[in-house]
């Protein structure tokens, strides 16, 4: 059974596993050109998501900084109040706490629209001092405009939305004609705002490119993985792989964890036009593990990824060649570990294991447990294995009545799932099993035509006993209707 541990370079007919797999044709890598490599809940939690979306120091709006900026400042619902807050920062205001209420604008505007939004990291410092009567003279300017508005009362979420727009974009450049290098968690955020096309920017990727290497050159962790991804994938600049590698590890070593995941499978698998050294992917993903293993399931740094890669190393034994001995209990661990921070592919390999008893003691309840948080996940693989479970119920304990109609619930789901997420032999594996349901009548009423049907889509998608099958009655191997 195929357990997929995303990497985002890879854009193919099905989802595949860089750690479990041997090769990866080329073409498959060179079809990722359009996404930029962060990390967001896509299928549950996959490594790759759009270069409009947040990434690992992101967060969903604004909930970065909201429980402090909140605290500092109350949500303005007039001109005059957002006036009264500027004086407060007037007064006791340095960069970081501007740019604070800078995203504190933009979350009161996003409350007020949704379509008002930007993603901000989740560890920015708010209160790091780094004083600046320049920019506190900027926000003299800025709410001297807030005032020359008031009269015509406009819309107060646009207006704060303009006018923070204003104070990203002049703490981003403020200094550098005096020869200053500017805020670089400004620059990272309009870095973002080019890549998504926010707040009425257009998208840019080579401005995006430009502001997040002009904050990586501020040692921007964040900053300075996204060059690396842009020069992966060729995002504003020319592709350029061994860039790319530079710039990962530059943010790793800047305690970046997905930096740090990245370079394991980049290793692991020879990427970006790299030597596959397995020993340095191991101590990449090692640390990776490290740092996401001491996190909860709240924290948004948390990388169960990296846990789950390094368990599949170790239970495949493909850490061999190298001077890392093969450990499945530290393996079960990771896997209980990542599990246990809600990542899917996890839970269906525990489930697995607890199935047949590989790796550890069988036991039919915890199959069943992780099979159920992966299926409630719209995980098609732990949807499938859940329907097998209920069609026979568990033999040795009473852990999981028998039920035909819940076996094709989930088989009928784990269908959809699998065709939505373009997984082909999971995909195979379903419809022959809807063939089967149909055939005797199994949780849902008997018919030799659906029944036909899907046998025809499980051969389509080359299943072989659905091949053999027709093949044997003379029928042509075409999808069903």
């Amino acid at each position: 059974t195929q357990v997929i541990i995303m990497d985002p370079t890879i854009e193919d007919d099905q989802m595949i596993d860089p750690i479990k797999l041997g090769s990866i044709p080329e073409q498959d890598i060179e079809q990722a050109a359009e996404f930029v490599v962060d990390f967001d809940k896509v299928n549950g939690r996959t490594l790759r998501v759009e270069h409009e979306s947040s990434g690992p120091n992101s967060l969903d709006p604004y909930k970065a900084a909201a429980s402090d900026v909140e605290q500092k400042w109350p949500v303005p619902k007039t001109i005059e109040e957002m006036y009264t807050l500027y004086e407060q920062e007037k007064a006791n205001g340095d960069s970081r706490s501007q740019l604070a209420l800078c995203l504190h604008l933009l979350q009161c505007a996003s409350k007020m629209n949704p379509e008002n939004s930007i993603v901000v990291p989740h560890d920015m410092n708010i209160t790091t001092p780094n004083p600046g009567t320049a920019r506190r003279q900027l926000l003299d300017g800025i709410m001297t405009t807030l005032r020359q508005h008031s009269q015509s009362n406009p819309n107060l979420g646009q207006l704060m939305v303009k006018e923070a727009k204003q104070i990203l974009k002049q703490l981003a450049t403020s200094g550098q004609s005096a020869g200053q290098a500017g805020d670089a968690e400004a620059q990272f955020l309009l870095g973002s705002c080019y890549g998504m096309g926010a707040l009425g920017w257009p998208m840019n990727h080579e401005q995006a490119f430009a502001w997040y290497l002009q904050a990586s050159k501020q040692r921007h962790p964040e900053a300075t993985y996204r060059v690396g991804v842009c020069y992966e994938l060729g995002l504003g600049t020319a592709r350029d792989g061994g860039r790319a590698v530079t710039f990962y590890k530059k943010a790793a070593h800047l305690v970046h964890v997905p930096s740090m995941y990245k370079l394991g499978v980049i290793y692991m698998r020879g990427y970006c036009g790299q030597p596959v050294i397995k020993r340095d992917a191991i101590i990449w993903l090692q640390r990776a593990a490290a740092q996401s293993d001491t996190m909860t399931v709240d924290s948004e740094m948390a990388l169960p990824e990296a846990l789950h890669a390094l368990a599949i190393i170790h239970l495949n034994k493909e850490c061999q060649d190298t001077s890392i001995i093969p450990d499945t209990q530290y393996a079960i661990k990771l896997l209980h570990d990542a599990a246990n921070l809600g990542y899917a592919p996890s839970q269906f390999k525990l489930g697995e294991c607890y199935e047949t008893g590989s790796h550890v003691v069988e036991d039919e309840a915890q199959s069943i447990h992780w099979y159920t948080l992966a299926a409630k996940q719209n995980y098609a693989e732990a949807a499938l294995a859940l329907s097998g479970w209920y069609l026979t119920g568990s033999i040795k304990s009473k852990a999981l009545p028998q039920s035909d109609s819940a076996a094709y619930t989930w088989v009928r789901k784990a269908a959809v799932l699998a065709k939505r997420a373009q997984l082909k032999p999971v995909a195979a594996d379903a419809y022959y099993s809807l063939g089967i349901f149909y055939e005797n009548g199994i949780g849902v009423k008997q018919s030799a035509e659906k029944s036909s049907k899907w046998f025809r889509r499980a051969a389509h998608l080359g299943h072989p006993e659905c091949l053999k099958m027709l093949k044997n009655s003379n029928e042509d191997v075409k999808e069903g209707n």
